[in-house]
């Protein structure tokens, strides 16, 4: 990577290098905190001036006075001054305004903190130069180093600052690149989590190595000295700083155990100084300067550095006991300790203050970033194993949701044979692929028409099995009664053992228009918009019902239509919490069967619906039979 700087550098011109420049020496300058615009005139007195050797302040405003003899530069084509400086500022010669760089009211800055501004030839005869710097600071756009002042030709202070920027590729090497690398297979678990969005321990892993890459961007544009406020720098490290959360929630999905409430505890304490910073984001220099200084005191120092190595123990803590899991994930839980172990190894050292850490840092980092690497490489390639897993579970399951599609066939024929004189329309709208609710429609030996809709408790492909248990039930039973039939169900339902209920209605049609019903906890049928009033005992399959089931009796007219639905209508719910209602499936039974489930679905369907209509065009009624 050096040697790709170096090549960039033979860009410049080699004279250009070697051009005369000279730094301001510090034994001539002094500093003041506070903010008079008075303090940039030539002739002030500075004997309440403190050394530039003592730079450190924590106030908001800062004036640096340098006095220098600018005549060397006499001979530049283009004379210029440098400044390095980590702070926004003013630029005055001899309490003349020669330029400036970012927002003195608000302390914002550019992240380009080496600029030049030239130099007026009045400046230039030899007599001394009063280098007047008016400053503005925010606590955390780093430290506040001591401003340099270099005069020179541009060409050769714009070769100064190349040599500048040279000097920060340990931190592209070390820093920046591993964690936008780290940041690029966060991406790709993202993918993978949108493509299976019931692996939240994905998405987490995927946020964890995404956050930090915020980071390594904002180094690779602070070491190209790029131009922008320093202000969406801040942003970016803050943003990357709260990667280790989400790493601890992957931790904890994986083990598919809740986070302990004393862990977020350890992660608000981890994160407090990210946490203050983000308060000093909004607010005015000075008040910034006051919040982050609650950091300040060695014993809240201490207790951060403390928590912050402990809650490093996330995966230890998440994956206890190592034998309560299964071998196949052990490859997964060893790549989650190596990788906590790496985050105890960078933090505990701040909580324990052995010095031997702090001389090699960077040999830390690089050992640190590569077993990261490492780990998150390795944990990718396990979850691609186990997405390949699941991806083959879910083809079987494919296989087996269609032999239940072809169950709900059996359950919602879509050809229904009817006698004479009787014409039945149906709807059905399952709330998943396969669906709770039932009908049985066929003609019998005695030249009836028996009807059965129903609806077990409960969704998915159970009920449907169910479904399919009280559908085989019914069969060969063709010379019961509906109340008989009922009660032959229920006894099926009880002795299967599966467990839960399911409501029934039977009804038995004659060609001469007299019709026979028997309801087991079913919604009654409608006949010309009122409800028809059928007795209801319990529905099947509840224990200790020996009850029996009642039948009533009734005479349709040519022309009349039955109208039987399940509860998927009436208890539909739109986005208000409204449900659809009787009065309203009353006020549609005369409908169709299809508009009626198409009206109760775009409602706001929750259950399965099934709508069945029954029309009568066969001999003249019959008075009902007492």
């Amino acid at each position: 990577m050096r040697n790709l700087w170096v090549i960039l550098l033979i860009a410049i011109p080699s004279f250009a290098i070697a051009e005369s420049s000279f730094v301001i020496p510090r034994e001539q300058c002094a500093w003041r905190a506070g903010d008079d615009p008075a303090w940039a005139v030539q002739n002030l007195d500075e004997s309440g001036w403190k050394s530039l050797f003592g730079f450190g302040s924590a106030a908001t405003r800062v004036w640096v006075r340098c006095h220098a003899d600018l005549s060397p530069l006499r001979t530049s084509t283009d004379p210029s001054l440098q400044v390095w400086v980590e702070g926004a500022y003013e630029l005055f010669l001899n309490g003349q305004l020669q330029g400036k760089s970012g927002n003195l009211a608000t302390a914002d800055r550019s992240v380009d903190t080496v600029r030049s501004y030239p130099v007026p030839a009045a400046f230039l005869n030899g007599g001394p130069v009063v280098i007047a710097l008016r400053l503005a600071y925010r606590p955390y756009y780093g430290s506040i180093d001591t401003p340099e002042f270099r005069a020179g030709d541009s060409l050769s202070l714009r070769a100064m600052r190349a040599l500048r920027a040279l000097e920060g590729v340990d931190y592209v090497e070390v820093f920046a690149i591993p964690l936008c690398v780290v940041g690029v297979i966060g991406l790709l678990q993202l993918g993978l989590f949108f493509l299976d969005r019931t692996r939240r321990d994905i998405l987490w892993l995927g946020i964890a190595c995404v956050l930090p890459a915020f980071r390594g961007v904002a180094l690779l544009l602070r070491c190209f000295m790029v131009n922008y406020s320093a202000q969406a720098e801040v942003a970016m490290f803050l943003v990357s700083s709260f990667s280790g959360i989400f790493a601890m929630l992957f931790f904890f999905a994986l083990a598919q155990r809740p986070v302990p409430r004393y862990f977020w505890l350890l992660a608000v304490l981890s994160h407090f100084r990210q946490l203050t910073n983000i308060v000093a984001w909004f607010a005015t220099p000075a008040i910034a300067w006051r919040i982050t200084a609650i950091n300040d005191p060695l014993l809240i120092h201490s207790i951060l550095q403390w928590a912050d190595a402990f809650f490093s123990l996330s995966p230890f803590v998440a994956f206890w006991p190592w034998a309560r899991h299964r071998a196949t994930m052990r490859p997964l839980i060893f790549c989650c300790f190596l990788w906590g172990a790496v985050d105890v190894l960078g933090s505990a050292p701040g909580a324990i203050g052995i010095a031997f850490f702090s001389d090699h840092f960077r040999q830390l980092f690089i050992v640190s970033a590569a077993c990261s690497c490492a780990a998150i490489l390795a944990l990718l390639w396990l979850l691609f194993r186990d997405q390949r897993r699941i991806t083959q579970e879910r083809a079987l399951l494919a296989g087996e949701l269609q032999a239940a599609r072809q169950i709900q066939a059996m359950l919602a024929p879509a050809r229904i044979p009817t006698i004479p004189g009787l014409a039945i329309d149906v709807a059905f709208r399952p709330m998943r692929d396969v669906g709770g609710d039932f009908y049985l429609c066929r003609v019998l030996d005695n030249g009836r028409q028996r009807l059965l809709i129903g609806d077990v408790s409960g969704k998915g492909a159970a009920a449907a099995m169910t479904a399919a248990l009280l559908i085989g039930g019914a069969e060969d039973h063709d010379d019961y009664a509906p109340a008989r039939l009922l009660a032959h169900l229920d006894r099926v339902l009880r002795e299967s053992q599966v467990g839960g209920f399911a409501t029934c209605l039977c009804a038995d049609f004659a060609p001469d228009g007299r019709v026979t019903l028997a309801n087991a906890g079913h919604l009654p049928p409608y006949r010309r918009g009122l409800e028809i009033p059928v007795e209801q005992s319990l529905p099947l399959g509840l224990s200790g019902h020996n009850s029996g089931y009642s039948e009533l009796e009734l005479s349709v007219e040519s022309g009349d239509t039955l109208t039987f639905f399940s509860d998927g209508v009436v208890e539909a719910r739109n986005t208000t919490g409204e449900l659809f209602g009787f009065d309203r499936a009353a006020a549609l039974s005369t409908d169709s069967a299809a508009k009626i489930a198409k009206t109760a679905e775009l409602f706001g369907q929750e259950d399965d619906i099934t709508v069945l209509t029954l029309t009568f065009s066969g001999v003249p009624a019959l008075q009902p039979q007492n």
